[in-house]
């Protein structure tokens, strides 16, 4: 008897086995719904924008106070002012806040290969009370045009900017320390 298992029909097996395992893996990533970046990106600063729900205060509830037999009452020690005067002295007082350290920040809102698209961006934010910069820049054979913005404030606030204007003008800006 001739052998079951030639050369050519083990090739042909594990090549089949390796196609298999590839359309199992592949076909149901090509076939799914693409995921976009900046989705992701628009509910985080959705959720920043949520409005908070106003501080409800707790109304203590009236309580009996609590039962004790008039010997256990006794028993008990009164505090004195100078012990509660001690207490008041062990106690740290809160530190005052201090204010968010400025910083120098460059926020570069879009990048354009050719200079009229970037003027005309320019001056819409300038219109908007912005002082925008334009910096040129050569990417391999080709200038780039970036509109950036340059100013110093607290992070909290660049944050705030950069958010606002990604909103606004519908960009995806990046915000970096200078």
């Amino acid at each position: 008897m001739g052998r079951i298992l030639t050369e050519g029909r083990k090739q042909r097996l594990v090549g089949s086995a390796v196609f298999a395992l590839l359309a199992l893996i592949l076909l149901p990533w090509m076939f799914s719904d693409p995921v976009d970046p900046r989705s992701t990106i628009r509910s985080r600063f959705a959720a920043e924008q949520a409005p908070l729900r106003p501080a409800v205060a707790a109304q203590p509830e009236a309580t009996a106070a609590p039962r004790t037999s008039p010997a256990i009452a006794a028993a008990r020690p009164t505090p004195t002012v100078e012990a509660r005067a001690a207490v008041d002295r062990a106690s740290p007082s809160p530190a005052p806040v201090a204010p968010a350290p400025s910083r120098d920040w460059r926020l570069q809102l879009a990048s354009y290969v050719s200079e009229a698209p970037a003027r005309a961006f320019m001056a819409k934010l300038r219109k908007a009370g912005h002082s925008p910069h334009l910096e040129t820049d050569r990417s391999g054979a080709r200038t780039v045009y970036r509109v950036r913005l340059l100013f110093r404030a607290p992070q909290d606030e660049a944050q705030a900017l950069q958010a606002a204007l990604n909103r606004e003008y519908r960009i995806q800006s990046v915000l970096s320390a200078r």
